[in-house]
């Protein structure tokens, strides 16, 4: 961003200082508040700087590394208690399978009743 002009300290600072430019200083904006061409071609040249580093940084691919890793850190920490989650519920699961060919040979299937027609059509 600091090659194209732009000095933000925080990546949300690049919507408020847009905010500011497009509406000065209102607190509030209204539905039918228009925007100079100026102040519209400012913000579109912005939101592309702002794409491009996003994009030239990897901020996606940063983040998503870091999310797994802290994922996978609650994971090894907690390894012991979801082995024993597993377990339980592959038991559960099997206990319930057992029951399905009894289940089924008292099922009675009901085909659908033949439709009516109506006077409508």
């Amino acid at each position: 961003m600091a090659r194209n002009g732009y000095s933000y300290h925080q990546p949300l600072d690049v919507f408020f200082d847009q905010i500011q430019k497009m509406f000065g200083g209102a607190r509030q904006i209204s539905v039918g508040a228009t925007v100079s061409d100026a102040a519209n071609q400012a913000q579109i040249a912005a939101a592309v700087t702002d794409a491009a580093c996003t994009q030239s940084a990897d901020v996606a691919g940063i983040y998503f590394a870091v999310q797994a890793s802290y994922e996978q850190q609650i994971v090894n920490a907690n390894q012991e208690a979801l082995n024993t989650a597993v377990q339980q519920y592959k038991a559960a699961y099997a206990a319930e399978l057992k029951k399905l060919p009894a289940l089924l040979k008292t099922a009675k299937a009901n085909a659908f009743p033949k439709a009516v027609p109506t006077s409508k059509g």
